[in-house]
């Protein structure tokens, strides 16, 4: 017989691998057959067949018929096609138990605290970046500015103001509905305007830069204004405390 190798692979949809699929195809073509038809027909092992059938009758593909020689009968289709799907039926409802029965077991609550300890790392490394050089460090601020979800507060001496202002222009003008903010003393008139075209200006003298974001993420600098660009150095923190400590001073008491 030649099978179609076609039918025989969409088959295994119904859970029947190659040798049950072409012994049920061989017999539907039959409606009865010993074992070693089937064999012949379907070009099957015989020393397989045998094991492949009680596969099938197993599955309600095929059944039995008493006598000499024994005999097999092919299931209808449609009638094979209703147990399988009443057993896939079947075991959805016991996998969706034994899922259920996940959510009050040990290891699940195991997993949530590996999650929770997973975003509320404790180890300083993992609160903190380092990052060198100017570009560098202008890069980063405009990543955070780009990921951040409410606020941007920006603390700046009056001398470098303009130049930092200058590198995060872009991130912060595609950033609407962030709040902004800028606490530095700025005397000149063009820069002011600038400045308030994207937030909020705090007119105050600042000896120190540093940059908050959503009020958890603190970017501050480690040395002078004046430093040469390939050694200026800055210090990313997550942490809420810090951050919210950093502003306060700065702004001083209400």
């Amino acid at each position: 017989m030649l099978v179609n190798e076609k039918l025989i692979d969409q088959l295994k949809d119904l859970g029947l691998n190659a040798y049950e699929a072409k012994i049920w195809v061989a017999l539907l073509s039959r409606g009865i057959a010993t074992a070693g038809e089937l064999s012949d027909i379907s070009q099957v092992p015989r020393s397989r067949t045998y094991d492949v059938l009680e596969s099938l009758e197993r599955k309600g593909f095929i059944v039995m018929k008493l006598g000499k020689p024994i005999k097999y009968i092919a299931v209808k289709p449609e009638d094979v096609l209703e147990r399988v799907k009443e057993k896939a039926e079947e075991e959805k409802l016991e996998r969706i138990k034994e899922i259920e029965g996940l959510k009050t077991s040990e290891i699940v609550h195991d997993l949530t605290l590996l999650h929770k300890q997973g975003l509320e790392p404790t180890d300083v490394t993992d609160l903190t970046n380092a990052i060198k050089g100017r570009a560098n460090i202008q890069s980063y601020i405009n990543s955070l500015i780009r990921n951040a979800k409410k606020s941007v507060k920006v603390v700046s001496t009056t001398q470098a103001i303009a130049r930092e202002f200058g590198g995060m222009r872009n991130a912060l003008r595609n950033k609407k509905d962030l709040h902004v903010e800028f606490i530095t003393e700025v005397p000149d008139k063009k820069t002011l305007a600038e400045l308030q075209k994207i937030g909020k200006v705090v007119q105050k003298n600042s000896p120190s830069r540093f940059c908050v974001i959503d009020d958890s993420e603190l970017l501050f600098y480690v040395v002078d204004e004046d430093t040469a660009p390939e050694y200026d150095r800055a210090i990313h923190v997550h942490s809420p405390m810090f951050a919210k400590a950093m502003e306060q001073m700065v702004r001083g008491p209400n």
